[in-house]
């Protein structure tokens, strides 16, 4: 046990205010150990305000470095903000605790507590969260962290099932969003006794200062989330080191988890009393967790909830399972899909990865080993109806945070249809009136058939929930995953026809007490197009800054009903893929090929093409990376959009041009041409241009022109020098092709398979082939339509 006494030293405050953080971390022998000068962070930590005056005029937030898992220091501004209620607090002055925001980024937030039993500090980050915790048996050495893996399989959760509350209006997360949302404006604030088994307190120390430093550590953890998701604290109530139990042959917990449970609940209504507390449950050393659902507020058994482990410390304890328990309390079910079984709300495919889900207990259908410290849209809906609409609203008292939730001002359309096995991305705006640092979280909400991790089926899920980041778009499946070509099976793009429903959830981490809003859409899935994929650039390229590129794809019937994407917008990424900057042409038409321009002063490595269907979500990206080096020297890139047409005489031929300017050439570029056939009247829109520059070339009088294939060129020169010659093929035909002729299936043919091959003789003069299948003999209903160079689709 450590003792700690704090002493606020107004003599002091100007000298410690300069104090650095470094001076009170030194880095050990062992990677991401720290010693730990105790009393330099007193000094520190007994500036911080209290959290009702941090705002106010006039005082100063202080500011505390702590180290990070990737090395280095992180800023963090900081105030004290209790955890337990003041008369507790009064008995335990040992116990503090401190919520912080990341100086440069606020939605990184920080939970500290400062113990009998040392610092303890949980960082939510959306690059994954942090923690720093004591090394055991070492008084002042810290060890900074990732979250660790769990074991597998080494917790049963036996929620006890009970009505939500048949007194409210609402009661699934199906229920219309505009009753639930926005959560925000008050903090919803409970108290909470939790009681301690003599097994955890014996893990503890076997103190009561010992096991009530551990209880506040946990429940500090576990309000960040609350507070964050759904603007609910809870207090640890005056009389809670009266349920500590330090001898576990002595304490009144025996028998199973649910009898543990049972107990619990009687003991504290005898030792608490019924009326002094509102939620109610006890830690425990063992494996296993049981709670009533719906049960905070509720006389008859709000003090039904038990939560066990071991070891009963640290973020797995507080994260996977206790907050899991609780939530069970508030009102939450299960949202896994997969586990044995499925949860009452199985929006999360497999074990399901937020804190309702079962992350590492589910053998094959595990998605992850561990919980994210977020709850599923699905479990907000639940949560939020419980506490607010319904009976566990009763007992609360409001706190007027003064915080405006956000705002979505705007969502993808819904209704948009998408083709099969082809990515795409979502992405949403939201704004808030006291400029939070807003986070974004998009779920898949559809629930189906249960069915193995990687395998769905009908409605099931295919994506699975993944932690809030300040990006407004999520990409589907994880743009590393589309990058590297690799199928997961918690992501899995649907292969065959079916609906999608998708939540974008935004939360403004005020760290008051979080405003979180949410919306819907719908998207189809057609199983008459796709996938559409990048089919150009699929092995390393090297390209030149400034100079014009052709890329290909195939359009896969995406060009068509009931996608009808007639356009695509093409983009370039910026080095390692991750992001598109860069617009290189759009909208233009989804015909499979375009011309592009690259842009000047654009280098490096890593860099990757992005089709995305215009005014809509899908999208691909091409299969390798691409090299793109500055021009040696300064000069010309020339281009033709289209550089071999096919005419019909007397029809004329349109060959539309670009010209570009490597290494900021900006002299005037004179065109002529070259090779022209006999007759043919061929002329330039412009003759003289400064790049960059686009233009057309038109060749008419074709009639008078003999039948054949010809070269033309376009010549470019400055000052006197050829800086680049364009070679067009164009061909001049009499007649047009004819008909063509099907050979498989034969006219009349019956009893053809769904997916038949599609073959015809080749004609005479065609340069590709359109092919339209219709359910009706005057193709007015055309059932699918595709391009192509063979004779075969």
């Amino acid at each position: 046990m450590r003792l700690f006494i704090f002493v606020v030293c107004l003599a002091i405050t100007s000298v410690v205010g300069a104090q650095p953080s470094e001076q009170f971390w030194t880095p050990a022998a062992e990677a991401n150990h720290y010693q730990l000068s105790s009393g330099q962070l007193e000094l520190i930590l007994n500036q911080a305000p209290p959290e009702a005056e941090h705002q106010q005029p006039g005082v100063t937030t202080p500011r505390l470095q702590l180290p990070g898992p990737d090395g280095g220091l992180v800023t963090f501004k900081f105030w004290e903000s209790p955890v337990m209620a003041a008369g507790l607090a009064a008995n335990f002055p040992g116990i503090r605790t401190f919520i912080g925001q990341r100086v440069d980024a606020p939605s990184v937030t920080l939970r500290l507590d400062y113990t009998y039993e040392g610092l303890h500090a949980m960082v939510m980050d959306e690059a994954g969260d942090w923690f720093i915790d004591p090394v055991a048996e070492n008084d002042n050495l810290y060890q900074v962290r990732r979250k660790p893996a769990r074991a597998p399989g080494d917790f049963v959760c036996e929620v006890e099932g009970q009505p939500i509350d048949p007194d409210s209006p609402v009661g699934t997360a199906g229920t219309d969003k505009s009753l639930l949302s926005p959560i925000g404006g008050n903090l919803q604030t409970y108290r909470i006794a939790v009681a301690a088994t003599g097994e955890f307190s014996q893990y503890h120390g076997g103190t009561v200062e010992g096991a009530l430093s551990a209880i506040a550590t946990i429940m500090h953890r576990i309000n960040g989330v609350y507070e964050r998701d759904l603007a609910c604290r809870m207090i640890l109530v005056d009389s809670n080191h009266l349920v500590i139990f330090l001898d576990a042959s002595e304490d009144p917990y025996t028998g199973d988890s649910g009898t543990r449970m049972n107990t619990n609940h009687e003991v504290l209504t005898d030792s608490i009393g019924l009326d002094n507390f509102d939620i109610g449950h006890v830690f425990d050393r063992g494996g296993g967790g049981i709670a009533s659902l719906g049960s905070v507020c509720r006389s008859s058994r709000k003090g039904r909830g038990y939560t066990s482990t071991d070891p009963p410390t640290g973020d797995l304890f507080a994260i996977d399972y206790a907050a899991h328990e609780l939530g069970h309390q508030y009102g939450a079910n299960h949202t896994f899909n997969n586990c044995g079984g499925s949860g009452p709300q199985p929006y999360e495919p497999g074990s399901a990865t937020t804190i309702m889900g079962y992350a590492g207990l589910c053998g094959s259908n595990n998605v992850a080993l561990n919980s994210d410290d977020h709850f599923h849209n699905a479990s907000l809906v639940e949560m939020s109806n419980y506490v607010i609409l319904g009976f566990g609203s009763s007992c609360a008292q409001l706190i007027d945070n003064g915080n405006n939730g956000p705002t979505i001002d705007e969502m993808p359309p819904s209704g948009l249809t998408i083709p099969i096995s082809t990515p795409f991305e979502l992405t949403g705006v939201a704004s808030d009136l006291d400029d939070d640092e807003l986070t974004y979280c998009w779920e898949q909400f559809d629930t189906g058939d249960v069915s193995p991790l990687g395998s769905p089926t009908g409605n099931a899920p295919l994506f699975r929930s993944r932690s809030p980041t300040t990006s407004p778009t999520r990409v589907f499946p994880r743009m590393g995953a589309v990058l590297q070509g690799l199928e997961e099976p918690s992501e899995v793009l649907p292969f065959y026809q079916r609906g999608m429903t998708f939540r974008l959830t935004v939360r403004d981490n005020n760290p008051a007490g979080g405003g979180v809003e949410w919306a819907e859409m719908d998207v189809d899935v057609s199983a008459q197009a796709g996938p559409f994929e990048v089919t150009s650039q699929s092995t390393f390229t090297t390209w030149t800054a400034g100079t014009f590129q052709v890329i290909t794809w195939d359009v896969a019937g995406t060009n068509q009903a009931p996608v009808n994407a007639d356009s695509v917008n093409i983009y370039l990424s910026e080095p390692g893929g991750m992001t598109y900057p860069y617009l290189l042409a759009g909208p233009v038409p989804n015909d499979g090929e375009a011309t592009i321009l690259l842009p000047s002063g654009v280098a490096g490595n890593g860099f990757r093409i992005k089709v995305k269907g215009h005014g809509n979500i899908f999208f691909d990206l091409n299969d390798a990376n691409i090299s793109i080096v500055n021009p040696s020297a300064p000069g010309v890139a020339f281009a033709a959009f289209e550089d071999e047409l096919t005419v019909c005489a007397p029809d004329t031929a349109f060959f539309p041009l670009g010209l570009s300017g490597l290494q900021d050439f900006a002299d005037t570029v004179y065109l002529s041409l070259a090779n022209l056939p006999a007759g043919l009247e061929a002329t330039l829109s412009t003759n003289q241009l400064v790049p960059p520059a686009f233009l057309d070339l038109t060749c008419a009088n074709t009639q008078a022109v003999s039948t054949g294939n010809y070269e033309i060129q376009v010549i470019a020169e400055a000052a006197d020098t050829i800086h680049d010659t364009l070679t067009l093929l164009l061909n001049i035909i009499s007649d047009p092709p004819a008909a063509p002729v099907l050979s498989s299936p034969a006219l009349d043919e019956v009893e053809i398979a769904t997916t038949p091959l599609l073959q015809w003789y080749p004609v005479p003069g065609a340069s590709g082939y359109e092919v339209e299948v219709a359910a009706d003999p005057d193709f007015n209903d055309v059932l699918f339509f595709g391009t192509t160079v063979d004779t075969f689709l």
